[in-house]
């Protein structure tokens, strides 16, 4: 229902955004038709590129992870049908913040408020998880300013500002959307399944969560949707799903020490 300008790196401009890179790049780990068509046919074409993939015969076997959970694919715009040729597109209405948190505390969708928007763009969190790196166990919080800290050359106050003048000017709302886990932390709780998380961005596109009531979740401050149609509101309060609310308030206080402990770099 939607176009694609691009993968990974973009521009946000005066009149709207532009891609700078011309392919894609997906993780392959349990890749299958049912859950990513488009994607699953693209990385199985002649001119896409695999990464750490495990091969039975010339057929890659995204199930297997005996190499390796970081299997990496790439492929040209062109494989994706849908794909907007020219890499361009007018001002967004919404901005989503993606962060897969794998201690499964925050919550699926927040709204954020500007002075929010700043924080979780200056910190740039995510989480890395056993077998994404080579020694890496459990979970470790990561932060990376402007979720891309590599390519920013400038200090990220500056891009901190330059986000807001565009937040003041074209009036965009930006949502947090959290694609890790819920229930527990990674290894104990589940990952928000992808057909979830494409639901909650859909109701934002759609209009649905407009003047649509909300609560302050207690450790993040996060406004949560009390409902959205279609979608179960259990699942959008995170402490709901854990069996132990002192697991939760547990997990939950020192993810936000760690995250306002990373932010004093910017005080």
């Amino acid at each position: 229902g939607t176009f694609l300008v691009g993968d990974d790196e973009h521009v946000l401009f005066s009149q709207g955004i532009f891609n700078i890179e011309g392919g894609c790049y997906a993780k392959t780990q349990g890749l299958s038709a049912a859950t990513e068509p488009q994607i699953f046919e693209a990385v199985n074409r002649k001119n896409a590129l695999l990464e750490n993939v495990y091969l039975s015969g010339n057929l890659p076997q995204f199930m297997n992870n005996s190499i390796t959970e970081n299997g990496r694919a790439s492929y040209p715009l062109t494989s994706i049908a849908g794909a907007l040729q020219e890499g361009v597109t007018g001002i967004p209405s919404n901005v989503f913040f993606l962060t897969a948190d794998a201690f499964g505390v925050l919550p699926p969708l927040s709204k954020l408020s500007v002075e929010q928007a700043l924080y979780y763009f200056l910190s740039g969190y995510t989480a890395k998880v056993a077998g994404t790196e080579l020694g890496m166990k459990g979970v470790t919080a990561a932060f990376s300013h402007c979720f891309g800290a590599p390519f920013m050359m400038r200090k990220p106050e500056v891009y901190a500002n330059l986000f807001k003048s565009f937040m003041e000017k074209m009036h965009f709302n930006v949502w947090l959307v959290n694609t890790g886990w819920y229930g527990g932390e990674y290894g104990k709780g589940k990952r928000y399944e992808l057909a979830f998380t494409r639901s909650l961005i859909r109701a934002v596109q759609n209009g649905e969560l407009t003047n649509i009531e909300t609560y302050i979740e207690p450790y993040f401050s996060l406004p949560i949707p009390v409902r959205i149609p279609g979608v179960d509101s259990a699942r959008l309060k995170p402490s709901s799903a854990w069996q132990s609310e002192d697991d939760y308030r547990i997990h939950a206080e020192k993810l936000k020490q760690l995250m306002d402990k990373n932010f004093l770099h910017f005080l």
